[in-house]
Protein backbone atom coordinates (compact mmCIF):
# COMPACT_ATOMS: atom_id res chain seq x y z
CA UNK A 1 0.00 0.00 0.00
CA UNK A 2 2.83 2.38 0.93
CA UNK A 3 4.65 1.71 -2.35
CA UNK A 4 1.39 2.10 -4.27
CA UNK A 5 0.71 5.46 -2.59
CA UNK A 6 4.21 6.73 -3.37
CA UNK A 7 3.95 5.65 -7.02
CA UNK A 8 0.50 7.22 -7.39
CA UNK A 9 1.79 10.44 -5.86
CA UNK A 10 4.81 10.49 -8.20
CA UNK A 11 2.66 9.59 -11.19
CA UNK A 12 -0.13 12.02 -10.50
CA UNK A 13 -2.05 12.26 -13.82
CA UNK A 14 -2.57 16.03 -13.65
CA UNK A 15 1.15 16.62 -12.97
CA UNK A 16 2.15 14.46 -15.93
CA UNK A 17 -0.39 16.16 -18.19
CA UNK A 18 1.03 19.56 -17.24
CA UNK A 19 4.60 18.41 -17.83
CA UNK A 20 3.69 17.10 -21.26
CA UNK A 21 1.88 20.34 -22.13
CA UNK A 22 4.93 22.34 -21.04
CA UNK A 23 6.92 20.34 -23.60
CA UNK A 24 4.35 20.94 -26.32
CA UNK A 25 2.38 17.67 -26.12
CA UNK A 26 -1.33 17.31 -25.33
CA UNK A 27 -2.30 14.02 -23.73
CA UNK A 28 -4.81 12.70 -21.21
CA UNK A 29 -3.47 10.81 -18.17
CA UNK A 30 -5.59 8.75 -15.75
CA UNK A 31 -5.82 5.56 -13.73
CA UNK A 32 -8.06 2.84 -15.15
CA UNK A 33 -8.56 -0.55 -13.50
CA UNK A 34 -5.55 0.02 -11.22
CA UNK A 35 -3.35 0.80 -14.23
CA UNK A 36 -1.79 4.07 -15.36
CA UNK A 37 -3.11 5.09 -18.79
CA UNK A 38 -1.75 7.69 -21.20
CA UNK A 39 -4.12 8.58 -24.05
CA UNK A 40 -2.96 10.56 -27.06
CA UNK A 41 -4.94 11.39 -30.21
CA UNK A 42 -3.83 10.52 -33.73
CA UNK A 43 -3.68 14.25 -34.53
CA UNK A 44 -1.34 14.75 -31.60
CA UNK A 45 0.83 11.83 -32.74
CA UNK A 46 1.08 13.50 -36.13
CA UNK A 47 2.05 16.74 -34.36
CA UNK A 48 4.85 14.92 -32.53
CA UNK A 49 6.10 13.34 -35.76
CA UNK A 50 5.99 16.67 -37.59
CA UNK A 51 8.04 18.40 -34.88
CA UNK A 52 10.82 15.92 -35.56
CA UNK A 53 10.86 16.31 -39.37
CA UNK A 54 10.57 20.08 -39.77
CA UNK A 55 13.45 20.10 -42.26
CA UNK A 56 11.81 17.67 -44.67
CA UNK A 57 9.07 19.29 -46.74
CA UNK A 58 8.17 16.02 -48.52
CA UNK A 59 7.34 14.27 -45.24
CA UNK A 60 5.45 17.37 -44.06
CA UNK A 61 3.34 17.20 -47.21
CA UNK A 62 2.54 13.53 -46.61
CA UNK A 63 1.61 14.18 -42.97
CA UNK A 64 -0.67 17.03 -44.00
CA UNK A 65 -2.44 14.69 -46.43
CA UNK A 66 -2.95 12.21 -43.56
CA UNK A 67 -4.53 14.92 -41.42
CA UNK A 68 -7.09 15.83 -44.06
CA UNK A 69 -7.86 12.29 -45.22
CA UNK A 70 -8.42 10.17 -42.14
CA UNK A 71 -9.90 7.32 -44.19
CA UNK A 72 -6.55 6.50 -45.79
CA UNK A 73 -4.88 5.35 -42.58
CA UNK A 74 -5.44 3.76 -39.18
CA UNK A 75 -3.29 3.12 -36.15
CA UNK A 76 -2.29 -0.39 -35.15
CA UNK A 77 -1.47 -1.36 -31.56
CA UNK A 78 -1.18 -5.14 -31.78
CA UNK A 79 1.09 -6.50 -29.08
CA UNK A 80 4.53 -4.97 -29.59
CA UNK A 81 3.73 -3.81 -33.11
CA UNK A 82 2.67 -0.17 -33.29
CA UNK A 83 2.35 1.99 -36.38
CA UNK A 84 0.34 3.30 -39.32
CA UNK A 85 -1.83 1.13 -41.54
CA UNK A 86 -2.20 2.84 -44.92
CA UNK A 87 -4.97 2.37 -47.44
CA UNK A 88 -3.04 2.95 -50.63
CA UNK A 89 -6.10 2.69 -52.91
CA UNK A 90 -6.74 6.43 -52.56
CA UNK A 91 -3.09 7.23 -53.23
CA UNK A 92 -2.41 4.75 -56.01
CA UNK A 93 -1.92 5.86 -59.60
CA UNK A 94 -1.46 4.15 -62.93
CA UNK A 95 2.24 4.64 -63.59
CA UNK A 96 2.09 5.70 -67.25
CA UNK A 97 5.62 6.84 -67.92
CA UNK A 98 9.05 5.29 -67.63
CA UNK A 99 10.85 4.92 -64.32
CA UNK A 100 14.53 5.86 -64.07
CA UNK A 101 15.14 2.86 -61.85
CA UNK A 102 15.61 -0.37 -63.80
CA UNK A 103 12.34 -2.29 -63.60
CA UNK A 104 13.39 -5.90 -64.27
CA UNK A 105 13.35 -6.16 -60.47
CA UNK A 106 12.51 -3.53 -57.87
CA UNK A 107 15.86 -1.84 -57.12
CA UNK A 108 14.67 -0.23 -53.91
CA UNK A 109 13.52 -3.55 -52.45
CA UNK A 110 16.75 -5.25 -53.57
CA UNK A 111 18.87 -2.48 -52.06
CA UNK A 112 16.93 -2.58 -48.78
CA UNK A 113 17.33 -6.39 -48.69
CA UNK A 114 21.11 -5.99 -49.10
CA UNK A 115 21.13 -3.37 -46.33
CA UNK A 116 19.25 -5.74 -43.99
CA UNK A 117 21.76 -8.47 -44.85
CA UNK A 118 24.68 -6.18 -43.93
CA UNK A 119 22.90 -5.18 -40.73
CA UNK A 120 22.13 -8.74 -39.62
CA UNK A 121 25.73 -9.79 -40.31
CA UNK A 122 27.00 -6.80 -38.27
CA UNK A 123 28.84 -5.31 -41.25
CA UNK A 124 27.05 -2.03 -40.56
CA UNK A 125 25.21 -0.58 -37.56
CA UNK A 126 21.71 0.91 -37.34
CA UNK A 127 22.99 4.49 -37.64
CA UNK A 128 24.73 3.64 -40.92
CA UNK A 129 21.83 1.68 -42.45
CA UNK A 130 19.91 4.64 -43.91
CA UNK A 131 23.06 5.94 -45.63
CA UNK A 132 23.88 2.48 -47.03
CA UNK A 133 20.35 2.05 -48.40
CA UNK A 134 20.57 5.40 -50.20
CA UNK A 135 24.10 4.63 -51.44
CA UNK A 136 23.08 1.25 -52.89
CA UNK A 137 20.40 2.95 -55.00
CA UNK A 138 22.06 6.23 -56.07
CA UNK A 139 25.75 5.38 -55.97
CA UNK A 140 28.74 7.01 -54.28
CA UNK A 141 29.02 10.18 -56.39
CA UNK A 142 25.49 11.34 -55.55
CA UNK A 143 26.00 11.33 -51.77
CA UNK A 144 26.97 14.36 -49.71
CA UNK A 145 30.42 14.58 -48.08
CA UNK A 146 29.32 13.25 -44.67
CA UNK A 147 27.60 10.26 -46.29
CA UNK A 148 30.68 9.55 -48.42
CA UNK A 149 32.87 9.50 -45.30
CA UNK A 150 30.58 6.89 -43.75
CA UNK A 151 30.61 4.70 -46.86
CA UNK A 152 34.41 4.86 -47.30
CA UNK A 153 35.00 3.07 -44.00
CA UNK A 154 32.63 0.14 -44.58
CA UNK A 155 33.41 -3.38 -45.75
CA UNK A 156 30.79 -4.11 -48.43
CA UNK A 157 32.58 -7.02 -50.09
CA UNK A 158 29.93 -9.48 -48.87
CA UNK A 159 27.42 -7.89 -51.27
CA UNK A 160 29.87 -7.72 -54.18
CA UNK A 161 31.26 -4.19 -53.80
CA UNK A 162 35.05 -4.18 -53.51
CA UNK A 163 35.78 -0.48 -54.16
CA UNK A 164 33.10 1.58 -52.43
CA UNK A 165 33.97 4.83 -54.20
CA UNK A 166 33.48 3.35 -57.69
CA UNK A 167 29.97 1.98 -57.12
CA UNK A 168 27.51 3.74 -59.49
CA UNK A 169 24.18 2.63 -58.01
CA UNK A 170 21.16 1.24 -59.86
CA UNK A 171 19.67 4.49 -61.20
CA UNK A 172 19.67 4.46 -64.98
CA UNK A 173 21.14 7.76 -66.21
CA UNK A 174 20.27 8.90 -69.73
CA UNK A 175 22.57 10.78 -72.07
CA UNK A 176 21.49 14.41 -72.38
CA UNK A 177 20.94 14.96 -76.11
CA UNK A 178 19.05 18.25 -76.41
CA UNK A 179 22.07 20.03 -77.93
CA UNK A 180 22.24 17.51 -80.79
CA UNK A 181 18.53 18.06 -81.46
CA UNK A 182 19.07 21.84 -81.58
CA UNK A 183 22.15 21.43 -83.78
CA UNK A 184 20.31 19.28 -86.32
CA UNK A 185 17.38 21.70 -86.40
CA UNK A 186 19.37 24.94 -86.67
CA UNK A 187 22.05 23.81 -89.11
CA UNK A 188 20.18 25.43 -92.03
CA UNK A 189 19.28 28.66 -90.19
CA UNK A 190 20.63 31.73 -91.99
CA UNK A 191 19.64 35.16 -93.23
CA UNK A 192 18.61 33.49 -96.48
CA UNK A 193 16.54 30.89 -94.60
CA UNK A 194 15.21 33.05 -91.76
CA UNK A 195 12.83 30.82 -89.78
CA UNK A 196 12.55 27.29 -88.37
CA UNK A 197 11.08 25.31 -85.47
CA UNK A 198 13.12 23.35 -82.92
CA UNK A 199 10.96 20.62 -81.37
CA UNK A 200 12.21 19.52 -77.93
CA UNK A 201 10.28 16.33 -77.20
CA UNK A 202 9.51 14.85 -73.80
CA UNK A 203 12.21 12.16 -74.02
CA UNK A 204 14.92 14.76 -74.68
CA UNK A 205 13.78 16.92 -71.77
CA UNK A 206 13.45 13.96 -69.41
CA UNK A 207 17.01 12.90 -70.25
CA UNK A 208 18.13 16.07 -68.47
CA UNK A 209 15.91 15.47 -65.44
CA UNK A 210 17.15 11.86 -65.24
CA UNK A 211 20.59 13.18 -64.37
CA UNK A 212 19.33 14.91 -61.22
CA UNK A 213 20.89 13.64 -57.98
CA UNK A 214 17.48 13.39 -56.33
CA UNK A 215 16.44 10.46 -58.55
CA UNK A 216 16.68 7.40 -56.30
CA UNK A 217 17.09 9.44 -53.09
CA UNK A 218 15.96 7.18 -50.26
CA UNK A 219 14.82 8.18 -46.77
CA UNK A 220 14.65 5.21 -44.40
CA UNK A 221 14.35 4.29 -40.73
CA UNK A 222 14.58 1.07 -38.73
CA UNK A 223 11.77 -0.28 -36.56
CA UNK A 224 11.98 -3.72 -34.91
CA UNK A 225 14.97 -4.56 -37.17
CA UNK A 226 12.87 -3.83 -40.26
CA UNK A 227 13.75 -1.02 -42.65
CA UNK A 228 10.92 1.25 -43.78
CA UNK A 229 11.68 3.61 -46.64
CA UNK A 230 10.46 6.25 -49.06
CA UNK A 231 12.42 6.44 -52.32
CA UNK A 232 12.18 8.97 -55.17
CA UNK A 233 11.73 6.59 -58.10
CA UNK A 234 11.61 9.20 -60.84
CA UNK A 235 10.74 12.78 -61.79
CA UNK A 236 9.59 13.39 -65.36
CA UNK A 237 7.45 15.71 -67.47
CA UNK A 238 4.64 14.99 -69.90
CA UNK A 239 3.60 17.81 -72.24
CA UNK A 240 0.02 18.34 -73.43
CA UNK A 241 -1.40 21.22 -75.48
CA UNK A 242 -0.61 24.37 -73.41
CA UNK A 243 -0.08 22.22 -70.34
CA UNK A 244 2.81 20.42 -68.64
CA UNK A 245 2.49 17.65 -66.06
CA UNK A 246 5.52 17.31 -63.77
CA UNK A 247 5.30 13.90 -62.10
CA UNK A 248 7.17 12.45 -59.14
CA UNK A 249 7.06 8.71 -58.51
CA UNK A 250 7.51 7.77 -54.85
CA UNK A 251 8.27 4.19 -53.80
CA UNK A 252 6.75 3.65 -50.34
CA UNK A 253 7.98 0.28 -49.01
CA UNK A 254 7.59 -1.26 -52.47
CA UNK A 255 4.32 0.50 -53.37
CA UNK A 256 4.61 3.10 -56.13
CA UNK A 257 2.68 6.36 -55.77
CA UNK A 258 2.65 9.05 -58.47
CA UNK A 259 2.35 12.74 -57.58
CA UNK A 260 1.19 14.83 -60.55
CA UNK A 261 1.81 18.60 -60.67
CA UNK A 262 -0.31 20.12 -63.45
CA UNK A 263 1.13 23.34 -64.90
CA UNK A 264 -0.66 25.84 -67.09
CA UNK A 265 1.42 26.99 -70.10
CA UNK A 266 -1.05 29.22 -71.92
CA UNK A 267 1.38 32.10 -72.52
CA UNK A 268 4.13 31.99 -75.13
CA UNK A 269 7.66 32.05 -73.76
CA UNK A 270 10.61 34.02 -75.07
CA UNK A 271 14.43 34.01 -74.97
CA UNK A 272 14.56 30.20 -74.80
CA UNK A 273 12.39 29.95 -71.67
CA UNK A 274 8.75 29.53 -70.74
CA UNK A 275 7.14 30.13 -67.34
CA UNK A 276 4.28 27.87 -66.25
CA UNK A 277 1.85 28.32 -63.35
CA UNK A 278 0.81 25.52 -61.01
CA UNK A 279 -2.82 24.59 -61.55
CA UNK A 280 -3.29 21.53 -59.31
CA UNK A 281 -1.40 18.73 -57.57
CA UNK A 282 -2.88 15.25 -57.26
CA UNK A 283 -1.83 12.03 -55.54
CA UNK A 284 -4.17 9.37 -56.83
CA UNK A 285 -7.67 10.60 -55.94
CA UNK A 286 -6.45 13.26 -53.50
CA UNK A 287 -5.87 16.91 -54.44
CA UNK A 288 -3.31 18.86 -52.42
CA UNK A 289 -4.27 22.18 -50.82
CA UNK A 290 -2.26 25.40 -51.16
CA UNK A 291 0.11 24.78 -48.22
CA UNK A 292 0.75 21.18 -49.31
CA UNK A 293 1.47 22.35 -52.85
CA UNK A 294 4.01 24.87 -51.59
CA UNK A 295 5.68 22.24 -49.36
CA UNK A 296 6.01 19.92 -52.34
CA UNK A 297 7.42 22.71 -54.52
CA UNK A 298 9.88 23.55 -51.74
CA UNK A 299 11.08 19.93 -51.72
CA UNK A 300 11.47 19.91 -55.52
CA UNK A 301 13.25 23.29 -55.59
CA UNK A 302 15.74 22.12 -52.95
CA UNK A 303 16.45 18.81 -54.64
CA UNK A 304 16.28 19.28 -58.41
CA UNK A 305 19.70 20.58 -59.39
CA UNK A 306 19.18 21.61 -63.00
CA UNK A 307 19.69 24.63 -65.24
CA UNK A 308 16.49 23.55 -66.95
CA UNK A 309 13.93 23.86 -64.12
CA UNK A 310 13.57 26.88 -61.84
CA UNK A 311 10.88 26.71 -59.13
CA UNK A 312 9.32 29.57 -57.12
CA UNK A 313 7.20 28.06 -54.37
CA UNK A 314 5.65 31.39 -53.29
CA UNK A 315 4.29 32.32 -56.73
CA UNK A 316 3.89 28.62 -57.64
CA UNK A 317 5.64 29.27 -60.94
CA UNK A 318 7.96 26.77 -62.63
CA UNK A 319 10.24 28.09 -65.35
CA UNK A 320 11.69 25.84 -68.06
CA UNK A 321 14.87 27.53 -69.33
CA UNK A 322 16.70 26.08 -72.34
CA UNK A 323 19.26 28.91 -72.61
CA UNK A 324 22.20 26.72 -71.50
CA UNK A 325 21.58 24.27 -74.33
CA UNK A 326 21.13 26.94 -77.03
CA UNK A 327 24.35 28.60 -75.82
CA UNK A 328 26.40 25.41 -76.19
CA UNK A 329 29.83 26.01 -77.77
CA UNK A 330 29.22 23.43 -80.50
CA UNK A 331 26.39 25.50 -82.00
CA UNK A 332 28.86 27.72 -83.88
CA UNK A 333 26.55 28.78 -86.73
CA UNK A 334 23.72 29.48 -84.34
CA UNK A 335 25.83 31.59 -81.98
CA UNK A 336 27.22 33.60 -84.90
CA UNK A 337 23.80 35.06 -85.66
CA UNK A 338 22.42 34.93 -82.11
CA UNK A 339 22.09 38.73 -81.85
CA UNK A 340 19.79 38.71 -84.88
CA UNK A 341 17.39 36.07 -83.54
CA UNK A 342 13.99 36.21 -81.86
CA UNK A 343 12.52 33.17 -80.14
CA UNK A 344 9.09 32.15 -78.90
CA UNK A 345 8.23 28.92 -77.06
CA UNK A 346 4.95 27.05 -77.06
CA UNK A 347 3.83 23.78 -75.46
CA UNK A 348 2.20 21.11 -77.62
CA UNK A 349 1.37 17.46 -77.02
CA UNK A 350 4.63 15.56 -76.61
CA UNK A 351 7.05 18.44 -77.14
CA UNK A 352 7.95 22.08 -76.51
CA UNK A 353 8.47 24.02 -79.72
CA UNK A 354 11.00 26.86 -80.02
CA UNK A 355 10.22 29.08 -82.98
CA UNK A 356 13.44 30.69 -84.17
CA UNK A 357 13.45 33.65 -86.57
CA UNK A 358 16.23 35.79 -88.00
CA UNK A 359 15.36 39.46 -87.51
CA UNK A 360 17.30 41.78 -89.81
Amino acid sequence: FLVSSIVKSALDPSNIENQLKNNGYNAKCEYKNNAFCLTISIDELLNIIEKNITDNSLFKTILSIFRRNKDIYDMSFDGKEKGFILNLDELSSVIEDKNSLELNSNPSINSIAKTINLLSNKKINKKEAHVVADYLIRGYQNLDDNEKNIIKKLDLSSIGISVNESYLGVVKREQTNIVSVIKASTSTLSILSPALNVNLDDDNINAIIDDSKIIGKTFSFIKDDKINYISIGNIFIKTLYHQIILSTIVDLNGNEIQIDVTLSANDLGSNHSITTVLNKVEIGNISLNDDEQKNLLEFLSQNIESDLIKINKETKEIKFDFSTYFDDASLIEYKAIKNYLTNTLEVFEGYIQVKVKVSI
